[in-house]
């Protein structure tokens, strides 16, 4: 059995300043996610 892996083994860092703009459709300025947990 492995040890269980952190955040950032499985992907790698990218400060938010270094990122993409996030661009909407519609020139949107609301995200709705609705996340169901089970």
């Amino acid at each position: 059995m492995t040890a269980p892996r952190t955040p950032r083994d499985r992907v790698p860092y990218s400060a938010i300043v270094d990122r993409p703009a996030l661009v909407l459709p519609d020139d949107a300025r609301m995200v709705v996610w609705t996340i169901v947990n089970v």
